[in-house]
């Protein structure tokens, strides 16, 4: 049975409530003492654990100790040493352009404004939130596809009847998983493996469970967010929330028309398929989806 939302919202509060008393002193794990290095750190944690970068800036800040000496580093040098964080090349790119303009437009300083830390490159919506509730304490919520994941599994949406975490052996079907969470329930349209930007739509229940599958998310018809006709208006904001700094629109564009010289020009194979992208566009472009089929094209494609 469906949940009402004055429902949801006592469950909500309940979740709450837990999490509070289970983690009291809840804060920060990348390790930082000045505003502009936990900037370089959000950079670097994208696709990379935060006890990992938490090991890699020892030896990053140890070479260029403040915004000017990473300002002024060279490119290359930067990313000998976050290599190990992963994706190294635009990691490097984008930590060496945005200390360049702390440096020259902020003195040094890392922007206490929500719209200004967005026009820096590699920061999104989520890491411009983090820096502006931890550094500047001001209200911000830091949220990603993991918490997309976890409302389903709470218990906050209604395509599954019985929400739940499951262990299951590797091969189980779809449909026997969400047979023994009480199965579909309402107008669902669409079964996904993983979270609803991250994840893949599928054809067929009898999907077996493999090592990587981490949810089923089961959405209703209250959730299609698809357009009958998309088309994009080149408004930016999917560059503005890409935090890999890429330009998903261009990404889109040449995805459809199979330009394989330009996906790679504009570093497609960059993209970490977060879905920000998509979520942001007022189209509801499938944005994604072409990004997916571009990126398979370049690889098949030798340059």
């Amino acid at each position: 049975m469906e949940k009402t939302l004055e429902e949801k919202k006592k469950l909500a509060a309940k979740v709450i409530a837990a999490l509070k008393k289970e983690y009291p002193d809840a804060d920060c794990t990348l390790d930082y003492n000045e505003a502009w290095k936990l900037l370089v750190s959000v950079r670097l944690a994208a696709q990379c654990t935060d006890a990992r970068v938490n090991v890699v800036v020892q030896d990053l800040y140890k070479k260029f100790p403040d915004v000017k000496a990473l300002a002024e580093a060279d490119v290359d040098e930067i990313e000998e040493i976050v290599r190990p964080c992963g994706l190294g090349r635009s990691k490097a790119r984008d930590i060496s352009a945005c200390m360049k303009i702390l440096y020259e437009q902020y003195h040094g300083n890392v922007p206490d404004d929500f719209d200004a830390l967005l026009k820096l490159p590699g920061v999104g919506r989520k890491s411009a939130n983090l820096i502006m509730g931890d550094v500047f304490g001001k209200p911000a919520i830091v949220t990603d596809t993991h918490c997309i994941r976890l409302t389903n599994r709470i218990g906050l949406v209604d395509g599954i009847k019985e929400p739940k975490n499951l262990i299951v052996p590797i091969g189980t079907p779809f449909a026997h998983a969400i047979e023994a969470a009480g199965g579909l329930q309402g107008d669902v349209w669409k079964v996904i493996a993983g979270g609803p930007m991250m994840g893949r739509s599928q054809a067929d229940l009898s999907t077996p469970v493999i090592k990587g599958t981490n949810a089923i998310v089961a959405l209703t018809s209250a959730d299609d967010l698809e357009s009958p006709h998309p088309s994009c208006i080149r408004c930016g904001k999917c560059v503005s929330v890409c935090p890999m700094g890429l330009q998903p629109l261009y990404l889109y564009r040449f995805s459809r028309c199979r330009d394989v010289g330009m996906l790679r020009q504009y570093s497609i194979l960059d993209c970490v398929e977060c879905g920000c992208c998509a979520y942001t566009c007022p189209g509801k472009l499938p944005i994604v989806a072409a990004i997916r089929e571009g990126k398979q094209r370049v690889r098949e494609e030798p340059s």
